[in-house]
């Protein structure tokens, strides 16, 4: 074989080697970026639960404050019609 041929030939495998890595690559860049994005998304579920867990006992807390309040001044003021 002519030196040109064997060069050519090589040049072609080396080639085709290229691109079948790069296609892995490309694989295991596409599942990184899957495998992150999903994180992402669980971490951000997963914060927005706890904000919406305390928003809610804030917001109980709130009325029950106020219910007590209310039932305070009720008593406060039957107490002092008693007396």
């Amino acid at each position: 074989m002519k030196t040109l041929t064997k060069a050519t030939i090589l040049t072609s495998a080396l080639f085709v080697s290229s691109m079948a890595n790069a296609n892995s690559l490309t694989q295991e860049i596409e599942q990184a970026v899957r495998s992150a994005a999903n994180e992402a998304y669980s971490s951000l579920i997963q914060s927005q639960k706890q904000a919406l867990r305390d928003a809610t006992q804030a917001l109980f807390s709130e009325q029950r404050q106020a219910s007590d309040k209310a039932s305070d001044k009720t008593n406060a003021k039957e107490q002092g019609d008693d007396a």
